[in-house]
């Protein structure tokens, strides 16, 4: 029916194993066919595992460890070349000296997992586009393919559409449609803010309200970096004070700006960690007054931090809730405070920055009862099946777009939870 297809069903409904029955089918009927699945890194072994146990298929995990391996052993010839079925990672493909080790070979299946992470001009879209172009069938995978940016969508419509002329199939089914009622639960906590976090959000609104003004509408780095503020603001005072200390030494002295072009990945989704470059754009024309608001922000922002209310109101929920939880949040450094903070709880951590083996180590204890917490940046928010270990979702702060908190919810509502999901948001009132 068509050589590109987008299977969109909802968040834990069976994708993986869908795209796994189109590459079993493929291996059946083609005898020396070629399979690239191309996935966040944190899911590639899952995929492996899918693919052996459920279908005995053997894949082959690509990366620079396991390439440098076999082109010892096999001299002039691509190793890419020699496997059935080969996973890596996009972040890996997306490599100039990968990606043209690639250009002379042909896929019967390309499977894309989490697509909706292929959109726009970033490199992840250029080296999706290459290989889909060298590909007989395009598989895209993705539970949340429109984050209400229309040009986004058409971007990943088209990836493997050579000349426009192979149409996309795309397939969807809810919960209803399988015969699994909605089972989820969302609350919204309103927090009460204490005074020192009142002052510290009043003056960085103060400071962004001056600093729009005298650069008008637009969408030029200051006004990315007041947002970045904003946002840091919204996930803890210690954040923020981390970001404030880090524009203050960006800050140019002769008010020029360092910036070029918007470089936040806002819809990045392993991107935890706390901002950089986008901090360093200028503010306001007088550079004495922006310092004194920013030492201000800052001062205010350490007084904040020692006694947060949503890291208390967080602690008083796991306590009265007594069953395991995932609790997320937007940024690596506020995962370290809010795991200091929890520190009685057990807690155990996933973020962008662990290594495989710690990775898989944390979640065998939170999966086995070992940590009754697991605490996790959006670089853990694709691909886990936690649905037989818990049921409770908590969200710090709200992130940037809806479709993060599908794929934060998703790691527990999935075929196979049998309780009622709840999702709780902690929002500080008051607050942006």
């Amino acid at each position: 029916m068509a050589a590109r297809i987008l299977i969109a069903d909802e968040v834990g409904l069976g994708k993986t194993i869908q795209a796994a029955l189109v590459i079993a089918e493929v291996l059946e009927r083609m005898r020396h066919a070629r399979v690239l699945i191309v996935a966040p890194a944190s899911l590639r072994e899952q995929w492996q595992a899918e693919l052996r146990d459920r279908f005995g298929v053997d894949a082959w995990l690509a990366d620079s460890a396991s390439l440098a391996r076999l082109g010892a052993s096999w001299g002039t010839a691509n190793p890419w070349a020699g496997r059935p079925v080969t996973i890596t990672s996009i972040d890996f493909v997306k490599r100039p000296e990968v990606l043209r080790s690639l250009e002379a070979l042909v896929w019967d299946v390309i499977v894309f997992d989490e697509a909706h992470g292929l959109t726009g001009h970033s490199d992840r879209a250029l080296a999706a586009a290459a290989l889909a172009s060298r590909s007989r069938t395009v598989v895209l995978l993705s539970a949340t393919p429109h984050s209400g940016d229309d040009r986004a969508f058409e971007s990943l419509r088209s990836i493997g559409d050579l000349d426009h002329g192979f149409p996309l199939l795309t397939f969807r089914r809810t919960r209803s449609d399988i015969g699994v009622g909605v089972s989820r639960r969302t609350t919204t906590m309103r927090v009460k803010t204490t005074l020192a976090e009142r002052d510290m959000h009043h003056a960085l609104e103060t400071y962004a309200r001056k600093v729009r003004t005298e650069h008008g509408e637009g969408s030029d780095p200051a006004h990315l970096a007041m947002t970045v503020l904003t946002r840091r603001a919204c996930s803890s005072a210690s954040s923020l004070a981390r970001s404030v200390e880090r524009r203050l030494e960006l800050l140019p002295s002769d008010g020029s700006s360092t910036m070029s072009q918007m470089m936040l990945p806002l819809f990045e989704l392993a991107a935890d960690e706390e901002p950089g470059a986008e901090l360093s754009a200028p503010g306001l024309d007088d550079r004495d007054e922006e310092r004194w608001w920013l030492e201000r922000i800052l001062v205010l922002a350490r007084r904040a931090q020692s006694a947060e209310s949503k890291l208390r109101a967080l602690t008083r929920l796991l306590r009265r809730a007594q069953q395991p939880a995932i609790v997320f949040t937007e940024y690596r450094d506020t995962l370290a405070r809010v795991a200091s903070e929890l520190q009685a709880l057990r807690p155990v951590t996933l973020h962008g920055g662990l290594t495989a083996a710690e990775r898989r180590e944390n979640l065998r204890d939170f999966t086995t009862g070992a940590a009754p917490l697991l605490l996790a940046t959006d670089a853990a928010s694709e691909g886990l099946n936690l649905q037989h270990r818990c049921r409770l979702v908590v969200n710090l702060e709200l992130p940037w777009t809806p479709l993060r908190l599908e794929q934060r919810i998703g790691r527990v509502e999935r075929i196979g939870q049998s309780r009622r999901v709840h999702a709780v948001h902690l929002l500080a009132v008051g607050t942006a």
